[in-house]
Order: C-alpha cells, then sequence, then structure tokens
C-alpha cells in the first residue's frame, strides 16, 4: 500500500511545478530496487575440526530485497530524500525502523552541506558504504549493525573537492540492539566524524566514532576504509576496532576485503573478512559491544559473478558462493554455513521514462 500510494502522487497527481513557481522542483531520483536470489544454504556443525557433519540444509525462492527511492531539490540549495525498504514485518522499535531516509538537506555553496533527518550513520569502510542490494555475503558485524538512525550531519567538502569531512549527530545504533523498547526509550546518542577522501586511484572512508551503549558509557570506533581502482581492477581493505579497554585495543575488531575485475559487461569479484569480539565475557545483554557475540569469532570468504545483459543497465544477473564459520571460543565449537545462490537484480530508474513530465524546467 506504501508503494503503490507514493506511485499515485508521482505518476496522478500534478506533480511538476511549472517554471513561473515561486519554488522550482526537479527530482533527482525516482527508482525501484528488486533483488530475488535462489538460495541454497548447509550448515554444519565442525567442532572436531576433521570433518563436517552436516546438521540441515536450507534452499529456496526468495526475495531478499525491496526498496523505493524518491529524491529532488527545490528552492535554492534545498533537497530531500526518501528511500523505504519495504519489509513485511513493522519496525521493532520505531516508526522508522524500515526506512533508509528521510531527510532534508540545505547546501548554501559547493563547500558546506547540512543535513537533518533519517540517514546513514557516519561510520568508514567500503563494506558498510555499499548497498545493501549489492551485499551477496557479508561480515558479521554488518549484519548486525543498525545504520540507519535519525541525525543531524554538517558536512565540508575542501577547494580540491579531494576531502570532504562529515560531523554527526545521531541515535546511537544500539538503540535497537535485538529490537527492544526498553532500550529506545533511554535515548542513547552517537557522535562521529567522517573523512571521505577521493585522490584518484586511491579513496578513503576513515571515521572515529563515540556510540552510547548505556548512559554516559562509550563502544569506541575507530573505522579505516582504503579502495584501490586501476582501470577494470578495484580493491578495498577495511579495518575498524571497537575499543572497549585500552588494555585490549585489538580484541573487538572486524577486517575485509574485496578485490574485484570487470571485463565488458562481466563483473567478477572475491571477498574475506574476519570478526571477532575477546575483549568481553559474560551475557550479550551485559556487553559493551553486543553486536559482536563476546568470546567468539566469525570467518567468511567467497566469490561471485556479476553480468549486466549487453545493453540493459537496469537488469543484473548473479552467482555468488561463499562459506563462514563461526567459533565459540569457551565451548570449543565451530558453526559453519556454506552458501550458494544465483539470482537477479532489477533497478528500476524511472527518471529515464518521465523526465520530461517529471522535471518541466528542465
Amino acid at each position: 500500500m506504501q508503494l503503490s500510494l507514493v506511485l499515485f502522487f508521482l505518476l496522478v497527481v500534478p506533480i511538476g511545478l511549472r517554471a513561473g513557481d515561486s519554488v522550482r522542483h526537479k527530482f533527482t531520483a525516482l527508482q525501484l530496487e528488486v533483488r530475488i536470489d535462489g538460495n541454497f544454504i548447509s550448515n554444519y556443525n565442525d567442532t572436531l575440526c576433521s570433518k563436517l557433519a552436516t546438521s540441515g540444509n536450507d534452499y529456496g525462492l526468495k526475495g531478499q530485497y525491496f526498496a523505493f527511492t524518491v529524491a529532488g531539490e527545490f528552492g535554492k540549495g534545498f533537497s530531500y530524500m526518501y528511500k523505504q525498504a519495504i519489509n513485511a514485518a513493522v519496525g521493532a522499535s520505531s516508526l522508522f525502523d524500515n526506512m533508509e531516509a528521510l531527510n532534508i538537506q540545505y547546501s548554501p555553496n559547493q563547500h558546506w552541506a547540512f543535513r537533518v533527518g533519517q540517514d546513514v550513520v557516519a561510520l568508514g569502510g567500503f563494506e558498510y558504504d555499499a548497498a545493501p542490494i549489492d551485499v551477496y555475503f557479508s561480515s558479521f558485524y554488518w549484519t548486525q549493525f543498525s545504520c540507519y538512525q535519525l541525525c543531524l550531519s554538517a558536512s565540508y567538502t575542501d577547494k580540491s573537492e579531494h576531502n570532504t569531512l562529515t560531523l554527526q549527530f545521531s541515535n546511537s545504533p544500539y538503540v535497537h540492539f535485538m529490537g527492544t523498547d526498553e532500550e529506545w526509550k533511554q535515548g542513547l546518542f552517537g557522535y562521529s566524524l567522517l573523512w571521505n577522501g577521493d585522490f584518484n586511484h586511491f579513496k578513503t572512508l576513515y571515521s572515529v566514532n563515540f556510540f552510547e551503549r548505556k548512559r554516559g558509557s562509550f563502544a569506541n570506533y575507530i573505522a579505516l576504509g582504503n579502495k584501490f581502482e586501476f582501470g577494470p581492477c578495484s580493491l578495498y581493505i577495511d579495518y575498524q576496532n571497537r575499543a572497549t579497554d585500552i588494555k585490549k585495543y585489538f580484541a573487538d575488531f572486524t577486517v575485509v576485503s574485496r578485490f574485484d575485475v570487470r571485463v565488458k559487461n562481466v563483473n567478477m569479484f572475491v571477498k574475506g573478512g574476519y570478526d571477532q569480539n575477546m575483549a568481553e565475557e559474560g551475557p550479550i545483554e551485559e556487553a559493551r559491544d553486543p553486536m559482536m557475540t563476546p568470546g567468539r569469532s566469525y570467518l567468511f570468504y567467497g566469490l561471485g559473478v556479476e553480468y549486466n545483459p549487453k545493453g540493459n543497465k537496469d537488469l543484473s544477473i548473479h552467482f555468488c558462493v561463499s562459506n563462514a564459520v563461526e567459533t565459540d571460543v569457551a565451548a570449543k565449537e565451530r558453526y559453519g554455513a556454506l552458501n550458494a545462490k544465483v539470482g537477479v537484480i532489477w533497478n528500476i530508474n524511472f527518471l529515464r521514462y518521465f523526465e520530461k513530465k517529471l522535471n518541466p524546467t528542465k
């Protein structure tokens, strides 16, 4: 129903503001993103590390992602963005749980930008920065981090346009952990500083973050995303450290890397990473960093192929296979999942078809 109402508003109601209007409007995005996968997952227990004992298989067709985006510009320096992930279940703690973006930005000039509303928490790293629809398998931490929060952000881009600094005040991602209303009502906050660097063949996404886990008690992050691009090849290496105690500085961290090679309309990639939280013990509910289970590690790796049919950038066909092993150090047990999937991504850009109707002043 939400999607139907949005489409009705955009395509039936008169939406184009005329050239004589006091506030001119221009659509910059009107897009539908859909991903459907055929999955095969084999879960196994590798406690003895000598043989795989199959404990269960899961397979079938599944809709992985469905989102609708509307963005535009109006007035002088103002813009907005609305992106709704359409989920079967409503949010556990907040009306905005399933909303990826609902914000307004003011850019008085090419250097400054101020944004308020539902937004992505300013955390470094290229796996984190990737669109969810394009992440086929991931680090454990990526699946747990509640990245969409209400935020206030200020960004500055230098004259060279190679460096952008973003200072952000937001809800802490820990307000959503385990979907409990009690944590949401505590009003936990996050403070972030993100550096986005673009130096032709080398790009950075570095951040320092302080996220409240309890009032006055913080999980402190240093996230370092590094990306190298040369012709059809690209490589990123992300490192994220979550300090809970200076004496255990490297005990809680995530490292992820992905290497891509594009040949015409085919992209091939390999990806792998490792998470661990050895900085804490005890129940996960009391942990400073509960998004990575205390006393456990997570190793994953895999490869994939993406194919765009010739002349059709809106459609992508993909195949990938990955393996993940989670280790419970205290219990000396290992749990694994081998995952193979084949699917399609349909990225429908409506602006391409309705440009004149939606942007009559262009």
